[in-house]
């Protein structure tokens, strides 16, 4: 909730537009501009730039595994009507067998 709070207050802030705009948007850029699968969903059609969010993710791996400690995604979705909504989405200890592209994936995020 500490999450939510925060993209709450940030709205009254005279920063808001400068860090709005700094939030990659879904179908088109940041990590975001990769998820295309909702287009192939007649209802989720005008979800391409309304969604406005940031994601994140902390892992540690072995040789058995990695396992993500934490993965989130937050920010704001504007619906059909132009109401602007806040989210945050929260997943934890979700173990992964080892994967070369999973720990090049990660080292290039810590970068």
């Amino acid at each position: 909730m500490a999450v939510t709070k925060l993209l709450s207050d940030m709205i009254a802030r005279p920063c808001f537009p400068a860090f709005f705009d700094a939030l990659p948007s879904l179908g088109v850029d940041g990590l975001l501009a990769i998820v295309t699968d909702f287009e192939s969903d007649p209802t989720l059609a005008g979800a391409a730039g309304n969604v406005h969010a940031k994601d994140g993710t902390a892992a540690s791996g072995s040789a058995s595994g990695i396992l993500l400690q934490g993965q989130a995604l937050a920010g704001y979705v504007y619906t059909k009507s132009g109401k602007r909504l806040i989210f945050e989405l929260v997943v934890n200890n979700v173990n992964r067998a080892p994967s070369t592209t999973s720990i090049k994936s990660i080292r290039t995020r810590a970068k």
